[in-house]
C-alpha cells in the first residue's frame, strides 16, 4: 500500500469522530446547561486547519501527487464553557447561574458533581434535589423545604427562603481551570483530585429560569455537513490511491507472465 493512502485513512478516523461529537451535541440541545464539546486537532490538511464551525476543504485535496502532505495526527476533546441563555420557565425550583461556576451536587459514594443544570425538584423527604434524586449541596448542609410551608425564594446570592424565614443558601462553585475538568456524563463535571472548589460569589442565581445549553442547531449542523464532505473528499483519495495500486501490481504481473 503507497504511504500516501495512511494520511487520507488517519483523517477519516478523526472525522468520524468529529461526527460523533456533533451527534452528541446535536442530542442534547436541548438539555439544560449543556456544554458543547469540540474537538481540537494537532495537525491537518496541508496548512488548513478543522475549526468546529467549518470544514474548509483545501486544493491539495484534488492533486494526488500532494496526497502525502495530508496529515491528521490527533484530536483532542475539549468543552466550550461558554454562557448559555437563560429561558424563563416560572417554576421555583429551576435555577439558572448567570456567571461562572457550577451546582454542585452530592451523587453520592462520596462523589461531589458540578452542573450548571438548574431543573430540580423536591425529593420525598423534602430535599432540593436533581430529577436523577441527586441532592443539591448548600453551604452549609443540604437544603431542606416543607412541600406546605409557603412559597419559595431564591436571592440572586443563592439564598433560599421559604414563609420568608431563611432555609439554606446554595452552593455555587469552580475550579482555577476548567480544562481540567473531569466530564462525569449525564451533564456533570468532577474536579480532579488536588483541585480546590472555590466559592463564586459574583455568579447570580435566577429563580424561575433554566439556562439553555450553548449549542446552535444551525451551526452545528452546517459544521455535520461539511464534515460530511470533507470525509467524502478524502474517501475518494483513498479510492484512487487503493485504484493506482491495483493497476501497478496488474502491471508488474503482466510483465512476469
Amino acid at each position: 500500500m503507497a504511504n500516501g493512502i495512511y494520511s487520507p485513512l488517519s483523517g477519516m478516523r478523526v472525522l468520524e469522530r468529529q461526527l460523533d461529537v456533533s451527534a452528541n451535541n446535536l442530542a442534547n440541545v436541548s438539555t439544560p446547561g449543556f456544554k458543547a464539546d469540540r474537538l481540537s486537532f494537532e495537525q491537518m490538511l496541508a496548512e488548513t486547519r478543522i475549526h468546529p464551525t467549518g470544514l474548509p476543504i483545501p486544493e491539495e485535496l484534488s492533486d494526488p501527487q500532494r496526497v502525502d502532505k495530508l496529515m491528521t495526527t490527533s484530536a483532542n476533546g475539549w468543552t466550550q464553557f461558554a454562557q448559555g441563555a437563560i429561558k424563563s420557565t416560572g417554576n421555583p425550583l429551576d435555577l439558572a447561574l448567570q456567571g461562572q461556576g457550577f451546582f454542585v451536587v452530592d451523587l453520592g459514594n462520596g462523589l461531589t458533581g458540578l452542573t450548571r443544570n438548574g431543573s430540580f425538584q423536591l425529593d420525598q423527604n423534602g430535599m432540593l434535589a436533581t430529577h436523577e434524586g441527586k441532592p443539591v449541596m448548600g453551604e452549609n448542609s443540604n437544603i431542606l423545604l416543607d412541600p406546605a410551608g409557603g412559597v419559595v425564594e431564591v436571592t440572586t446570592e443563592g439564598m433560599v427562603l421559604q414563609g420568608g424565614k431563611e432555609v439554606g443558601q446554595i452552593a455555587v462553585r469552580s475550579v482555577p481551570n476548567l480544562a481540567q475538568l473531569v466530564k462525569l456524563g449525564h451533564n456533570y463535571w468532577q474536579a480532579q483530585p488536588g483541585q480546590t472548589l472555590k466559592p463564586m460569589p459574583e455568579t447570580q442565581v435566577v429563580q424561575g429560569g433554566l439556562e439553555e445549553s450553548n449549542i446552535s442547531a444551525v451551526k452545528e449542523m452546517i459544521a455535520m455537513i461539511r464534515v460530511q464532505r470533507h470525509f467524502e473528499a478524502l474517501q475518494k483519495i483513498v479510492e484512487s490511491q487503493a485504484e493506482m495500486d491495483r493497476n501497478a501490481v496488474n502491471r508488474v504481473a503482466r510483465s512476469n507472465q
